[in-house]
């Protein structure tokens, strides 16, 4: 079996286990004329093709579609699959709906010590949103680096723009030039204090100073969306 043919059925395999409304549910898995297919429905556009259209989306509809993608991503973690991948191509869009697709370079998490991660080893996922720890390949990986893609769609669904727009690709792999993103109010002056706070917490260089889980960085995304104070 090829490597891509394994991908590609690991993907299959792990959006099939995971059933919720956030997830694009896999409704048939087979092969045709030696090919490999899964089906999943048919929703709307891309977040990245939104992006292209609009290059700056709402207030509330950026805090919407990053609420319940922090959601999907809770659950999957929940259940042992943390994605690798998160990105706007990644993410589609029918109305208020958000749904996380394409688990290709998704893996597993093993107990290690009594915390759920897993060795990352080559690096993969895209390179302005990927985490500074999944682009070194040597880290211990786990559902935190998930949270810090999370948060730079998020940076790019206010700002515009992703946060490492503009380096080379290598750069952007290495992560030498990240140490606080710009925050996001200083690009768009009508994004809230707490907004950035939220932002600049998700995208923390370290793992271990972003949100714990993805549930809490959705609870955090909750709290201003609903004018609640947060602690």
């Amino acid at each position: 079996m090829t490597h891509a043919l394994a991908r590609f059925l690991r993907a299959a395999e792990f959006a099939s286990k995971l059933q919720h409304p956030n997830i694009a549910s896999v409704t048939d898995v087979g092969t045709a004329d030696g090919l490999a297919y899964y089906v999943t429905p048919h929703v709307g556009i891309t977040l990245e093709a939104r992006l292209v259209q609009e290059q700056q989306l709402p207030l509330d509809e950026a805090l919407q579609i990053a609420q319940q993608v922090a959601r999907a991503l809770a659950y999957a973690h929940l259940h042992g699959v943390v994605h690798r991948d998160i990105k706007p191509a990644n993410i589609l869009l029918d109305g208020r709906l958000a749904m996380l697709v394409d688990f290709e370079s998704a893996g597993t998490l093993s107990v290690n010590s009594g915390h759920k991660r897993f060795r990352a080893g080559i690096p993969v996922g895209t390179p302005p949103y990927v985490s500074p720890e999944q682009a070194s390949g040597v880290w211990d990986v786990d559902g935190r680096s998930d949270i810090y893609s999370l948060g730079c769609v998020l940076y790019e669904m206010l700002a515009g723009q992703p946060p490492l727009t503009g380096l080379s690709q290598q750069a952007m792999i290495e992560h030498k030039m990240i140490e606080n993103a710009q925050a996001s109010q200083q690009i768009r002056a009508s994004v809230p204090d707490a907004v950035g706070v939220i932002v600049k917490t998700a995208m923390a260089e370290r793992p271990v100073d972003r949100y714990a889980t993805a549930s809490k960085f959705a609870t955090a995304l909750d709290a201003v969306m609903f004018r609640t104070p947060i602690r």
